[in-house]
């Protein structure tokens, strides 16, 4: 951060050295995440972990407190209730991790944000939310939107593809009707999906809704 404070002196005798050390404050931004359910409703008690590297990603480290007027260094971070980098949405499904160094002697420091917990009835995100340096020019602040769907279970498994089979046997009366057709096409490979997730099959929500 640059110091645009002005310091003065005065030189009395010739030949004296006027030696003055300041150091350089290291800028700080902050991620602001919003955690939505599909419908776009906030949801609270989810859990995210902030980690920091200062080797391009080779090793990672969870950020930890710091007093807001303490002095900045890489993994430190001034929300408070912050614990071993961990951090909890409230009733607003909002969280924020503040003060975060974006560089510092040894370079540029990258974090990256991962869902540790989620709230009922949720699916746990499997990728990590941010992965990435922090800008090191303009704005400070990184705002995000993180949506969870909701987790299925084998009841549910079960009845769709019980529907499945029944949408199935009456369209094929009815090849004309696209609104039964298209239950024969998606109902199916729903089922096969959501089977997939249950037994271990790591399949991202994108794939979900491509088909």
């Amino acid at each position: 951060m640059l110091d645009e404070t002005r310091y003065e002196f005065s030189i009395r005798e010739n030949g004296t050295t006027v030696t003055k050390e300041h150091e350089n404050t290291p800028d700080v931004a902050s991620i602001h995440i919003h955690k939505v359910d599909d419908a776009g409703a906030s949801l609270s008690d989810v859990c995210f972990l902030l980690e920091y590297s200062v080797d391009n990603g080779a090793n990672w480290m969870p950020v930890q407190y710091r007093a807001v007027d303490s002095k900045v260094f890489a993994g430190g971070c001034t929300s408070e209730r912050l614990e071993n980098g961990l951090l909890e949405t409230g009733e607003d499904g909002i969280v924020s991790f503040t003060g975060l160094c974006r560089s510092n002697a040894m370079g540029t420091v990258k974090y990256r944000l991962t869902e540790t917990a989620t709230a009922e009835g949720y699916l746990l995100l499997t990728e990590p939310a941010f992965e990435d340096y922090l800008p090191a020019t303009g704005e400070t602040d990184i705002s995000l939107t993180v949506v969870n769907v909701p987790e299925f279970t084998i009841q549910s498994l079960l009845l769709a593809y019980q529907y499945c089979g029944n949408r199935s046997c009456n369209s094929s009366k009815h090849r004309n009707d696209s609104y039964n057709h298209h239950y024969d096409i998606v109902f199916p490979t729903l089922f096969k999906i959501l089977l997939c997730r249950f037994v271990g099959l790591r399949l991202s929500v994108i794939h979900f809704f491509e088909l």
